[in-house]
């Protein structure tokens, strides 16, 4: 194990005790190789950084929890856009089958990554599923990269619908629309995930592949394939849902149903993420009005 990756692992487990900024600095000279401009922060991942060390709208509580956010997202474009939910619970000794479809989701509502999928009730693995679900929820996910509105999420666990790809398609692709106060600069599409080899490529409204990431140029030629045919409606969505935010990244499925809103994601990568060519990184940090997009009463001073 390389020195850096053994001291982001130990960061990570003792760093509590370090004050944000100064921990954010750490974390992002590990992952990005410079110490963050945060007195006049210009580029998208220094940005992010300093919207989390500075905008604490209260509403950002109820975006990253993904049991609440459903309800604000319905509000705005209406319940047909999120994922059915079928059980709500406070901890994993309270989870049961009885009630809950042949197929469907168990998720975590406060981190990353706490998902167990059921594809057949008669052989799901449920002492499995609430081991997973049980590290998840114990877990703060506000320690990682100091995203501080999951501190204040409730963890719960919840049981969703199982969305399906469209018909024709074999896999579900996630369509990501990075968002600036209702200006959609773009989507990044994440595909093939179950092959082990995913995909993650960048289009403009036009289906012009951008040269955001370091892959896109090895898949010139194979994009049409990945455009979906409600592009123009899951752009109209991205804009409306994040209108009066500086950044909101907008995450959307085609599905057999329709169009769904999986998530909103404040901080990609928390801020910290290597694979943004320096194009985009600067592209994306203009776009970024740290004055204008929040109210003075939901901002701490500069």
């Amino acid at each position: 194990m390389k020195f850096a990756d053994a001291f982001a692992i130990a960061l990570r487990k003792y760093g509590r005790f370090i004050p944000d900024e100064p921990y954010i600095k750490i974390q992002y000279k590990l992952a990005l190789g410079a110490i963050p401009n945060l007195r006049a922060p210009e580029s998208f991942n220094e940005k992010l950084q300093w919207l989390k060390l500075h905008d604490r709208n209260p509403e950002y509580i109820l975006l990253v929890d993904k049991i609440n956010v459903k309800k604000w997202i319905a509000e705005r474009i209406g319940a047909n856009y999120v994922p059915a939910t079928y059980a709500v619970w406070d901890g994993v000794g309270e989870i049961t089958l009885s009630g809950l479809p042949n197929k469907f989701v168990i998720k975590t509502n406060h981190d990353c990554g706490g998902v167990v999928v059921c594809n057949h009730s008669d052989n799901f693995d449920l002492d499995s599923a609430k081991s997973i679900i049980d590290r998840h929820l114990k877990r703060n996910y506000f320690w990682g990269c100091r995203e501080w509105p999951y501190k204040h999420v409730k963890p719960k666990v919840f049981a969703e619908e199982l969305l399906l790809p469209s018909n024709g398609d074999c896999s579900l692709s996630d369509y990501k629309f990075f968002c600036f106060d209702g200006d959609v600069d773009c989507v990044m599409v994440c595909t093939e995930r179950e092959t082990g080899n995913p995909k993650f490529l960048f289009f403009d409204d036009e289906w012009n592949l951008l040269p955001y990431n370091l892959r896109s140029a090895s898949y010139a030629g194979e994009t049409a394939c990945f455009k979906p045919q409600s592009l123009n409606d899951m752009w109209e969505i991205a804009k409306t849902l994040s209108k009066g935010f500086p950044f909101l990244r907008v995450d959307m499925y085609s599905t057999r149903k329709g169009i769904v809103v999986g998530e909103l994601t404040l901080y990609p990568q928390g801020g910290f993420d290597p694979n943004i060519l320096p194009g985009a990184n600067e592209r994306w940090g203009r776009k970024i009005d740290l004055g204008k997009s929040f109210s003075s009463e939901t901002r701490e001073e500069k």
